[in-house]
C-alpha cells in the first residue's frame, strides 16, 4: 500500500490547480499556529519573570516611597522622550523618502513640504 501510494504520487505529473492554494493555506495556517504557540511561551516566560521579581523584591520603606516615585517618574520621562525622538525621526525619514516624488492629495493639492509637516507633526506640550 505504501509503495503503491509512492508510485501514484511519483507518476502524477502535476497537482491540481485547486489543491495548490489549499496546500499553501494549510502550510500558512500551520506556521501561524506555531507562531502563536511561540508567542504564548514568550509571554508566559516574561510573566513568570515579572512575578519572580515582584516576589523577591522587598517593599520600599514608607520614608523612601516618595523618593522612589520621583525616581520612577524621572526614568519614565526619559523613556518617553527617547520614544518621542525616535518616532519623530522615523516620521521625518518616511516623509523624506515620500517627498522624492511630489505627492498630491485627493483634491489635487500638493502635500506640504517636510519642514511644514514636521512642524504639524509635533506633539503638544503638556
Amino acid at each position: 500500500m505504501l509503495v503503491e501510494g509512492a508510485i501514484e504520487r511519483f507518476l502524477t505529473t502535476a497537482p491540481s490547480v485547486e489543491a495548490l492554494p489549499c496546500e499553501r493555506l494549510d502550510d500558512m495556517h500551520a506556521r501561524f499556529d506555531r507562531l502563536e504557540h511561540d508567542i504564548r511561551l514568550v509571554a508566559e516566560a516574561v510573566a513568570l519573570h515579572a512575578r519572580y521579581q515582584l516576589a523577591v523584591t522587598p517593599p520600599v520603606h514608607r520614608e523612601r516611597q516618595r523618593e522612589a516615585i520621583l525616581l520612577g517618574d524621572g526614568r519614565f520621562k526619559v523613556l518617553a522622550e527617547q520614544v518621542d525622538r525616535r518616532v519623530r525621526q522615523e516620521t521625518i525619514d518616511a516623509l523624506h523618502s515620500q517627498s522624492q516624488v511630489p505627492a498630491q492629495h485627493e483634491t489635487g493639492e500638493v502635500v506640504a513640504e517636510i519642514g511644514e509637516v514636521a512642524t504639524w507633526a509635533t506633539w503638544p506640550e503638556s
